[in-house]
């Protein structure tokens, strides 16, 4: 069978507007509990050797982590991204509520109910993981899944730290692609000529053509394969 999930997390439901997670509701089958990350030491280690983590918008969770705890785990399971790829991209509820219902399960209470109501949504994106991976195995879909679980957590640091720019290499990059671009135009525009081709005021035509360009890369040497 698939591999389980270590733990699944859920976060108070103020922490957005704070910005800082006070309340981190973690359930495993064994060890459901609730952590105030402020308060506990090595809290990071120790959710990196539990990665990865079961969320239900494991994005938007490493933005929290990334703002509370200064960094995140590498790796993330995603109750939304996995319903995505099981449904091949078709439009679905992706709410917690509404996966819980496709997959037969107790619809979890609203997080602002109570601490319990916490515990009760991280057991939901548990139970809810476990069946996708099941289907994910079956659909023989795992080595895109755990692509998607590697790609969270750099997607959301180049979202929270931004991504460096060299705007004079990127400069330096577009000027000698265009130079080379102008080139190889003025190349082909030398062979057509020595085809017996009119460039007479449609040059740019040409080399817009598949076949006129194909018949005289091929008349100079280079033959290319019809694809």
């Amino acid at each position: 069978g698939s591999k389980p999930l270590p733990v699944a997390i859920e976060v108070d439901p103020r922490a957005h507007d704070f910005k800082s997670i006070r309340v981190l509701a973690c359930y495993s089958p064994n060890a459901p509990c609730l952590i105030d990350p402020q308060r506990t030491e090595g809290l990071f280690s120790i959710l990196c050797d539990l990665a990865p983590l079961g969320a239900h918008d494991a994005k938007g969770l490493h933005h929290l982590f990334l703002r509370s705890l200064g960094t995140g785990p590498e790796r993330w399971a995603s109750v939304n991204l996995c319903e995505m790829l099981i449904s091949g991209g078709q439009d679905r509820d992706l709410s917690l509520e509404g996966c819980a219902k496709r997959y037969g399960l107790e619809i979890p209470p609203k997080a602002e109910s109570s601490l319990d109501a916490l515990l009760a949504r991280a057991r939901c994106v548990y139970e809810i993981l476990t069946q996708q991976m099941a289907q994910i195995k079956i659909d023989k879909l795992s080595w895109v899944s755990r692509l998607e679980a590697a790609a969270v957590a750099p997607i959301a640091e180049m979202e929270h730290f931004g991504v460096p720019f060299d705007a004079k290499t990127w400069q330096q990059l577009h000027e000698q692609a265009h130079a080379e671009a102008e080139d190889l135009a003025e190349r082909l525009f030398a062979a057509f000529k020595m085809q017996g081709v009119s460039l007479f005021a449609a040059a740019h035509e040409y080399l817009d053509s598949d076949q006129q360009l194909k018949e005289v890369l091929g008349s100079l040497g280079y033959p290319l394969p019809n694809v």
